[in-house]
């Protein structure tokens, strides 16, 4: 087996940058129009060989899990006194470099590569819904507010927990203290959600008042940077020359950016 290291003057454990530095410097000094080397064509196309295979991750890793389970080789006659003497044979040196090291975080990531790389199509399909989810028509219902009393000691007590007031038939909105006040005495509301999700988008009392409840927070309003987010950081891990370490940041952040998505639709 071919030790393509070798060829590009290179540690096993060199960077991408380090081995396109070694691949260019080897480039030009056996470039077969530039060099008086007699071997320069057949060490040109050596140098070539080692360098697609070791600036791509996926066939680098390949190779080197290769490399590492190689058995050395030996002259028959070594062989045959090792056979005879019952002696163990020598590893080589790449062997011997790999034994004693770790496994890069190269190596703990490329398994999962794929898996980052399929991720941002869910991501691109979950936007898709909330699209569709806001150009439907909204869904409209007729529900009552609980009503506001007064505990013991004459304080206003609301069924509610903090800015989230829970309706009659068990679903929550999310309004301000001001809109909770005004429910005290125009309990009935005409609540508009959205198709999918049934998210609340807003109401408006039945009285003919036209007084409008908004939520204090949602998906599709102030916090419509989340999926705007999400949206471009999918784009962007699309990309297929990102090196795997990277991929990793980036599918970090896109991870949180969704779960904070997920938590901005549902809670």
């Amino acid at each position: 087996m071919k030790d393509y290291y070798r060829t590009l003057e290179v540690h096993p454990k060199a960077t991408t940058q380090e081995i396109k530095k070694a691949y260019r410097k080897l480039a030009v000094k056996y470039h077969p129009d530039k060099s008086n080397y007699e071997d320069a064509d057949r060490l040109f196309a050596a140098i070539n060989e080692a360098y697609r295979t070791l600036s791509d991750p996926d066939k680098r890793f390949v190779y080197d899990t290769a490399l590492m389970n190689r058995e050395p080789t030996l002259p028959e006659s070594r062989n045959q006194a090792n056979e005879q003497g019952n002696r163990p044979q020598n590893k080589t040196r790449t062997q011997r470099r790999y034994a004693t090291s770790k496994p890069s975080t190269r190596e703990l990531i490329l398994p999962y590569v794929n898996y980052m790389r399929m991720a941002p199509f869910f991501y691109l399909f979950f936007c898709l819904l909330l699209v569709v989810d806001k150009v439907m028509p909204l869904e409209t219902y007729q529900e009552t507010a609980p009503q506001a009393r007064y505990d013991f000691r004459g304080r206003l007590e609301f069924q509610a927990n903090g800015n989230t007031l829970r309706m009659s038939n068990g679903k929550k909105i999310s309004i301000s203290l001001d809109d909770r006040i005004y429910l005290m005495d125009h309990p009935e509301l005409i609540t508009l959600r959205t198709f999918f999700f049934e998210k609340f988008v807003s109401a408006q009392t039945s009285n003919g008042n036209g007084h409008r409840i908004s939520p204090y927070t949602s998906i599709y309003t102030n916090m419509v940077y989340l999926p705007i987010s999400l949206l471009l950081l999918s784009l962007v891990q699309l990309y297929p020359k990102w090196r795997p370490e990277q991929l990793l940041n980036l599918s970090l952040i896109t991870l949180f950016i969704f779960g904070m998505s997920l938590y901005s639709l549902f809670v």
